[in-house]
């Protein structure tokens, strides 16, 4: 309803509320997996999924085929509002390119996973530590065009291209 009211900021607050379907193969980025499926608006690759998923709340779903509901779980999110905050105040913007706070999201640097920890599933602990800001564009290109971000040790990230 709030979202819908027009009281809530347009960019830098509140996510948007989509769905996307996905199923855990696409989400591992598993080869010959299907395609997501974003809210009636059709198909969506498993990196877009996971961008998305990157800084938004997360409702699990699980099903035995495609109508028996199994679990329907409660909304968790990736970052809470304090630790947005936070992270504008720490970092200012874009790690990468500056852009204005308003215009990013929160991002948790993927590292690289041990042998036992399927690709792209567990990214680490929901730490100040272990987030930054993106903006819309240099999000996508760190999770669909395979630039990584690294952090030295004065805190400072640095974007290193594929």
């Amino acid at each position: 309803m709030a979202l819908d009211g027009g009281v809530l900021p347009e960019t830098g607050g509140v996510r948007p509320h989509v769905t996307v379907v996905v199923d855990l193969p696409t989400l591992l980025g598993q080869p010959g997996a299907p395609a997501a499926q974003l809210d009636r608006l059709g198909a969506i690759s498993g990196d877009a999924a996971r961008r998305l998923a990157c800084d938004a709340g997360i409702c699990r779903v699980i099903t035995n085929g495609r109508s028996q509901i199994l679990d329907a779980g409660r909304t968790t999110r990736t970052v809470t509002p304090a630790q947005r905050r936070a992270l504008a105040v720490r970092d200012g913007g874009c790690v990468r390119c500056r852009a204005p706070v308003a215009w990013c999201e929160a991002h948790r640097p993927r590292q690289p996973p041990p042998p036992a920890r399927p690709k792209g599933i567990d990214l680490g602990p929901t730490d100040l530590d272990n987030f930054c800001l993106l903006c819309w564009g240099c999000h996508r290109d760190v999770h669909e065009r395979g630039w990584t971000l690294i952090r030295g040790p004065d805190g400072h990230w640095t974007a290193r291209p594929p």
